[in-house]
């Protein structure tokens, strides 16, 4: 292995991979990690048998000056855009011929400004002096260049490196992100992460992104950066574009009740083209003074956006318009602005916007339609459309719950329906709770309504979905890419649990209590329960949530059939054929 690894040095015979880094919102690619594997065939041919053998050989320092020279010069020969992420093993720090400025050097030769370069420190190998590492990180941020921590979560210091190196950006490890759609802890793990990284004004990146179920927990959860498989695989030559086939899947995960896109934000103002120069510019916006800024595009295509005050502060002497006025525009530009799809919800928007660590995120952002430009939208404008949906929200929201009420609820339904977006409804009911709410007064009967909309709020909280509540001790649920049964099954045993705690002790052991009924007469009543109906409409045969109402309340009907807590699933998949449906004595499901 000694031999081998020797070789693979001397003869430089490591070949480079770049993983695309992607904007979720911009849907871009903003960047390149940097891989690098041995000879194909070999044993040390995966980065993980290649670096173990060279720490264990004491070859560590020699492979990682190399990795990272033809890292650099394949970047700048391929002509990748964006960021170049780059791997730092702090082990190699110890290493007394570790030579002070060696990258500095590389990126030169290469014509790479510092600025696009991103160190990542594996947090998979200790570090054995803190101190130094923090020493080599202040150096190259004086250099100009960022700083990642990468695989954050499963090596060996964690928030403390986080504490103490303030990294830019956190690279969250793949041991999080498998099927973290059905792993509750993984997802207030992410949840947790990504909040904090909003809070230190730190970029989170998820890598190891590999199924389309987790791309969407990811989007989910509020994920403005990924990487991995899923969208694009390590490759000598890279793929520059975003995958076409998780564009229908960010169209369909726009998140449930949010009324429009910011699509309805856009306004046309000028543009200008990459290879304008300065002086054209300044003579464009000294003529229009309540232009503000200036998206700058290569056919139509967005490059960046030249920023009015930013720009104009450069012809602010005499002489500016002598050193500038041949510049090409590029050399002004933000060459990072805000992109959000047309696709792109208001709220989600308005999560991307506050990401932002740049002081003009507050003014305007551009808009696209599959990767090409159709204008801008402003930032104050995006925060009225919001204001105004959620104060038509809280008109239309149940007084009791504060849960969407049938106005909101019929919008969404058609909403889903309209984008053809397959989903499933739970109409839930409780049974018994008339002579409940008689016996024991309305306030105790209200007391009992918000326990179940407790209940299936609890129940609901890290899945996609919708909660309604129709009226009344009537509610729904709208599923969205997520299982219906066991939630259902949940908020069944919650409620079951909870709601004894409305009983006397006796009243439980006899599952019911005596009172007068309406009549005057004495009358043995049940306790409350709760009926489930569920349906998985067709959502190309289904026109409106007429459709769906129909359906629901009648699966609702044969689930009340049933005694105590219990769930139906209508098998119809649209109210036209609706069949005779009935229960046998075994409390199973049997459709005519």
């Amino acid at each position: 292995m000694h031999q081998l690894l020797h070789q693979i040095i001397t003869e430089k015979k490591i070949q480079t991979v770049f993983q695309p880094i992607f904007n979720i919102s911009e849907r871009r690619i903003i960047g390149f990690e940097a891989l690098s594997r041995g000879p194909q065939g070999s044993p040390l041919h995966t980065p993980q048998r290649l670096f173990d053998a060279a720490i264990q050989c004491g070859y560590l320092y020699e492979l990682e000056i190399l990795c990272r020279k033809l890292a650099v010069k394949t970047f700048a020969k391929l002509k990748l855009p964006g960021y170049l992420f780059l791997n730092l093993n702090p082990m190699v720090l110890t290493n007394l011929n570790y030579p002070e400025g060696s990258t500095l050097k590389m990126l030169d030769k290469a014509g790479i400004e510092n600025d696009r370069v991103i160190i990542e420190i594996s947090e998979n190998y200790p570090i054995d002096s803190p101190g130094l590492l923090r020493t080599t990180i202040e150096k190259y941020r004086n250099y100009g260049f960022k700083v990642a921590i990468d695989n954050f979560g499963a090596g060996y210091y964690g928030l403390r490196q986080w504490s103490e190196l303030r990294p830019d950006w956190i690279k969250i490890d793949r041991s999080f992100v498998e099927n973290c759609f059905s792993d509750m802890v993984k997802r207030e793990f992410l949840r947790t992460v990504i909040e904090l990284g909003k809070a230190t004004n730190v970029r989170v990146i998820v890598q190891g992104v590999e199924s389309i179920a987790e791309f969407e927990q990811l989007i989910e959860l509020g994920v403005g950066h990924v990487q991995g498989n899923l969208l694009a695989p390590p490759n000598a030559q890279p793929e520059q574009g975003f995958p076409s086939s998780l564009k229908v899947a960010l169209k369909h995960q726009a998140p449930v009740g949010i009324n429009g896109n910011v699509s309805g934000l856009v306004t046309q103002t000028p543009t200008c083209d990459s290879k304008a120069k300065a002086g054209q510019i300044y003579k464009l916006l000294s003529s229009k003074p309540k232009l503000q800024c200036l998206p700058v595009l290569e056919g139509s295509q967005v490059v960046g956006m030249v920023m009015r005050h930013q720009f104009m502060e450069k012809f602010s002497d005499i002489y500016s318009h002598a050193l500038f006025d041949g510049h090409n525009i590029s050399f002004f530009m933000d060459k990072n602005p805000l992109v959000l799809d047309s696709e792109t919800s208001l709220d989600q928007a308005s999560l991307y916007i506050t990401e932002r660590d740049d002081e003009d995120f507050s003014r305007y952002f551009i808009v696209t339609r599959n990767g090409d430009y159709i204008g801008l939208a402003s930032c104050r404008e995006l925060l009225r459309r919001i204001t105004a949906s959620k104060l038509e929200k809280a008109r239309y929201a149940n007084p009791l719950t504060l849960l969407p009420g049938n106005v909101p609820i019929d919008r969404e339904i058609d909403f889903l329906l309209e984008k053809k977006i397959p989903f499933q409804l739970a109409y839930v009911d409780i049974d018994h709770f008339k002579p409940f709410n008689d016996v024991f007064g309305y306030a105790k009967g209200d007391q009992l309504i918000i326990l179940l909309a407790r209940i299936i709020q609890n129940c609901c909280k890290n899945a996609q979905t919708f909660v309604g509540h129709i009226g009344g001790d009537d509610f729904i649920v709208l599923f969205k890419n997520t299982p219906s049964e066991q939630i259902c099954d949940n908020i069944l045993v919650d409620f079951a649990e909870q709601s004894l705690a409305f009983f006397a002790e006796e009243d439980v052991k006899a599952k019911g209590y005596y009172a007068t009924n309406r009549n005057g007469e004495q009358t043995h009543f049940h306790l409350p329960s709760i009926s489930i109906g569920v349906v998985s409409p067709d959502v190309d045969v289904c026109q409106s949530h007429n459709d769906i109402s129909t359906m629901a309340t009648e699966a609702k009907k044969q689930a009340k059939k049933l005694p105590g807590n219990q769930v139906f699933y209508c098998r119809r998949a649209n109210p036209y054929h609706m069949a005779t449906t009935d229960i046998d004595e075994d409390n199973s499901v049997q459709v005519a």
